[in-house]
C-alpha cells in the first residue's frame, strides 16, 4: 500500500511552551498511544506520563491493516510520528534576556522564516532547555509544509496530533550537550535528522538523505551541517570522532549518556529494540516534557459548522455589507416620512369613498364648532334684558323694535300716546328715568 497524503495545517499560532493553553498537553497518569512507521511496519506504544518521563506499558509492531484495530482498542488518545523529511526545521539564536521576551522574538523569527511553508496548525516553536540562566538562548521552529505525502495511520482524522521525529531527538537532549551528535536515519525514506550541541551552540536539522550507510557519508553529513550551523572547521571534525560504525539499514546514533537517560526516564518499561522503537519513544518523552508544545501538529483543522448567529455577524463584519447597509439607512431616512404618509393616505381612501367631500364636511363642521364655542362665551342675557325693558315700560307707551350689542347702548324705538290722563312726553320721560 502506497502513502497516504496528508492534507497539511496547524493551531492558531505557532504553539509555544509559554502559551497558556495545555489542553493538548497530556496529563500525568493519562494513557496516551503513538505511532511510528518505521521499516515496513507500524511500531506503537501506549504509555503514560510520569513525574520522571513515562511508563510504557504495550510496545508493539503493526502492519498496515493491524494499525486501525488497535488504535480503536486502545480507545485512548492517539499520535503519529512525523518523518524528518516531511519536516523544515529552523534554529534561532535569541541571545540573553527574560525568557518572555525571547520566545516572542522566537515567534517573531518563525513569521519571518516559515509563514509561508506551511499553515499555523502545521507549525511549533520552543525555547531549547539550558542549565544556565543567563545562557545564550536558542530556539528551534519547526513547520510541515502540506506539499509532502507522508504515511500517516488508518482511521486517523483531524483530532490525531503528529509528533515530528526532531521533536523527540531534542527530548533526548534535554540539557546535555554531549560531543557527539544525535542522528536519525531511515534508509526507506531517506529521512535524517541530526541534533548538534557544544557549549551553548546547540543547531538542529532535518533532511532527506538516500544513503548514509558509510562511514564517509555520515562524516561529510555531519560536517556539513555544523559548518553550516557555524562550527569551525576543526570543532566540527570532533563531532565525528569515537562514533560508532554506521549500520546497513536504520540508523539511531546515541551518544552513551543520552541513552542512559532515555532508559532511566522509561524506567524498566524501554523495549529492547531501540532501532524500531527509539524514534516512537523518544518522541513520547516529547509529550511529557518541556518540548510537548512541537507535538501538538495536525494535518487539518476540527471542521466548524457556524452557527446563524456566528453566520450573521461574519457577514456583517465585512466592508461591503457595511456600506450596503449604510445606503439602505440613508434611503429610510429620506423616503421614510413619504412612505408612511402614503400608506395613510391609502388607508383613508379606502375607508372613505370620497375623501374630498369628507375633508370638506370635517372643515364644516370644526367651522360651526368654532362659532357655537364663540357665542357660548360672548352672548347677552337677553331674557333679564327684555325683562328688565318691559318692567320699565309705563302703560300708554308702546314698543316697536329693541337694538342690543355687545358692549353698544339699548336702542328702543316706539310711540307714546297719553293714558290715564298722563301725557306722551311725561310717560316718555318716567321711562328714560
Amino acid at each position: 500500500m502506497g502513502p497516504r497524503m496528508a492534507p497539511f495545517g496547524y493551531p492558531p499560532h505557532p504553539m509555544s511552551r509559554l502559551d497558556p493553553d495545555t489542553s493538548t498537553a497530556p496529563q500525568s497518569g493519562s494513557m496516551m498511544a503513538l505511532m511510528h512507521w518505521v521499516d515496513g511496519a507500524w511500531s506503537g506504544i501506549r504509555y503514560t506520563p510520569t513525574p520522571t518521563g513515562i511508563a510504557i506499558h504495550e510496545a508493539i509492531r503493526l502492519d498496515e491493516s493491524q494499525a486501525e484495530a488497535w488504535r480503536d482498542q486502545s480507545d485512548v488518545a492517539s499520535r503519529f510520528v512525523i518523518p524528518a523529511s516531511a519536516v523544515i526545521c529552523r534554529t534561532m539564536r535569541l541571545g540573553r534576556g527574560d525568557e518572555a521576551a525571547q520566545d516572542h522574538e522566537l515567534h517573531k523569527n518563525m513569521a519571518e522564516r516559515l509563514s509561508d511553508t506551511a499553515p499555523l496548525h502545521r507549525q511549533a516553536a520552543t525555547l531549547l532547555q539550558t542549565s544556565h540562566p543567563d545562557a545564550e538562548r536558542v530556539g528551534v521552529g519547526l513547520a510541515w509544509p502540506p506539499r509532502q505525502s507522508i504515511r500517516i495511520p488508518a482511521g486517523a482524522d483531524e483530532m490525531t496530533l503528529a509528533v515530528p521525529d526532531i521533536a523527540g531527538l531534542l527530548s533526548l537532549l534535554g540539557m546535555h550537550r554531549p560531543d557527539q551528535p544525535i542522528l536519525w536515519h531511515d534508509p526507506a525514506d531517506g529521512s535524517t535528522a541530526i541534533v548538534l550541541a557544544g557549549g551553548e551552540r546547540v543547531t538542529v536539522r532535518s533532511t532527506r538523505i538516500t544513503d548514509l550507510s558509510s562511514a564517509e557519508a555520515r562524516q561529510r553529513f555531519i560536517l556539513e551541517s555544523a559548518v553550516q550551523a557555524g562550527w569551525s572547521a576543526d570543532d566540527a571534525t570532533t563531532l565525528t570522532t569515537d562514533m560508532p560504525q554506521p549500520a546497513a539499514g536504520i540508523q539511531l546514533s546515541l551518544p552513551p549518556q543520552i541513552e542512559a537517560d532515555m532508559k532511566r526516564r522509561c524506567g524498566d518499561t524501554m523495549p529492547d529494540d531501540i532501532d524500531r522503537f527509539g524514534i516512537v519513544v523518544a518522541c513520547a518523552l516529547a509529550t511529557a516534557d518541556d518540548y510537548a508544545p512541537l507535538t501538538v501538529l495536525r494535518a487539518t483543522l476540527p471542521n466548524h459548522e457556524p452557527s446563524f448567529g456566528e453566520r450573521m455577524t461574519e457577514s456583517l463584519s465585512t466592508t461591503q455589507v457595511a456600506i450596503k447597509l449604510a445606503i439602505a439607512l440613508v434611503l429610510v431616512l429620506v423616503f421614510g416620512p413619504l412612505l408612511t404618509n402614503g400608506v395613510r393616505y391609502a388607508l383613508l381612501s379606502m375607508s372613505h369613498g370620497d375623501l374630498e367631500m369628507a375633508v370638506s364636511s370635517a372643515a364644516t363642521a370644526e367651522q360651526r364648532n368654532r362659532l357655537y364655542a364663540q357665542l357660548g362665551t360672548g352672548s347677552l342675557p337677553v331674557t333679564k334684558l327684555l325683562a328688565d325693558i318691559a318692567a320699565a315700560t309705563p302703560l300708554g307707551v308702546k314698543i316697536e323694535s329693541i337694538k342690543m350689542g355687545a358692549g353698544e347702548p339699548v336702542r328702543i324705538s316706539g310711540d307714546a300716546t297719553t293714558y290715564a290722563g298722563v301725557a306722551a312726553a311725561e310717560l316718555i320721560g318716567l321711562m328714560k328715568s
